[in-house]
């Protein structure tokens, strides 16, 4: 989503998309490790990670 612009939906289907931020629903004990996960896959990449108010 990040480095091509592209998702892949529920059915297969390729689109565009240019995100700015990405939301994260947290109502299950793993949220926190998923959130820790993401972000250090994008550090990995060096992709730079922001506060959302940088760019509202």
């Amino acid at each position: 989503m990040i480095k091509e612009n592209k998702v892949v939906t529920a059915n297969g289907k390729e689109i565009d998309i240019v995100a700015d931020s990405i939301c994260v629903h947290g109502d299950n004990p793993e949220a926190l490790e998923f959130v820790k996960n993401i972000r250090e896959g994008l550090k990995a990449e060096g992709i730079e990670i922001k506060p959302l108010i940088s760019f509202l």
